[in-house]
């Protein structure tokens, strides 16, 4: 237990006068009467709320426990701040303040056109070139995947597209609005599937005469081509928001050949050849998405599809 300098004397004196009564043999009352009064020389102790003392060196400086580490603090002490730091530079060019700007956007009328549109101009401007492409080019931004929106062919839009050159526009006429977007898909699946296995021979009839074994041949050739093509048109924004309103069709066309070693493979009949050629057309999607409400500025909304569709699941509980 650490004690202040004016109280070591006094700590020792007392613990000096009780050795020497204890070695005489002074009676217990005598002693407590001594050193109580030993105790009654002791200076008044300090008040519980009062801050403790500074320890200082013997040059007035503070001791190195007592300083201040940096990024470190110790209850009681509080380390000065430097001298507050004013700039004034009167030749610098100061910001404009917020009132010099109106608003935090501009807005841009149909910006995914903005650029397109200086195309028939590309001898002035030979950097557009890099932007200006064939509708058929599925590898840059093209109408027909859905980057760009459908021109609809207002008065407006057409006296433009006369004034610079371009030709009309073709879209339907039931297209009122704008964000019109017109997205194609084109799938092609070719599948070559040679294979081998165990085959039966017919019972009734086989493909050669003389098969009389449990399995004839076992070569098979299967040949299949699909030809996937989707459209859908959509009205609204390209990101976060859902549509209001979208069509979608999908179809799918498929020829196959395939060719076995034996008979009643492919058909039961008997008298069936051992090879086929067929093919089907099926509509993969074909509904109606209608937008009826946003129920938060999160885009959760309500929606209604009717048609054939994919089969859609929601697991998120």
């Amino acid at each position: 237990m650490p004690f202040a300098a004016p109280l070591l004397p006094v700590l020792a004196m007392m613990s000096s006068e009780a050795q020497a009564m204890a070695a005489t043999g002074a009676p217990d009352a005598a002693r407590e009467q001594k050193l109580q009064a030993l105790v009654d020389q002791l200076p008044p102790a300090p008040p519980a709320d009062a801050p403790p003392p500074a320890l200082l060196t013997e040059d007035g400086a503070l001791s190195a426990d007592d300083a201040l580490i940096d990024g470190r603090r110790r209850p009681g002490h509080q380390k000065g701040l430097p001298e507050r730091v004013t700039q004034d530079n009167p030749g610098a060019v100061r910001a404009p303040p917020p009132e010099a700007f109106p608003t935090d956007e501009f807005p841009v009328p149909d910006r995914w056109r903005l650029v397109k549109t200086l195309c028939p101009d590309t001898g002035k401007f030979p950097g557009i070139a890099n932007v200006c492409h064939s509708t058929r080019d599925p590898y840059h931004q093209n109408v027909l995947k859905g980057d760009r929106p459908l021109c609809i062919a207002t008065e407006k839009e057409q006296a433009r597209r006369r004034a610079a050159g371009m030709p009309r526009c073709a879209t339907p006429g039931f297209l009122h609005g704008g964000d019109w977007f017109f997205v194609t898909n084109l799938t092609s699946d070719t599948v070559i599937e040679p294979r081998s296995f165990p085959t039966p021979v017919g019972v009734q009839t086989t493909e050669r005469p003389g098969s009389l074994d449990v399995f004839g041949r076992a070569q098979s050739l299967l040949l299949a081509q699909t030809f996937i093509a989707g459209f859908s048109l959509i009205k609204g924004s390209t990101a976060y928001k859902p549509p209001e309103i979208e069509y979608t069709l999908s179809l799918a066309y498929q020829t196959n050949y395939v060719d076995v070693s034996e008979r009643r493979i492919l058909s039961v009949k008997p008298s069936a050849s051992s090879h086929r050629y067929d093919n089907f057309l099926g509509v993969q999607e074909a509904f109606i998405d209608y937008h009826i409400r946003n129920t938060s500025d999160r885009y959760d909304f309500d929606s209604i599809r009717v048609g054939i569709q994919p089969f859609q699941a929601d697991f998120r509980g």
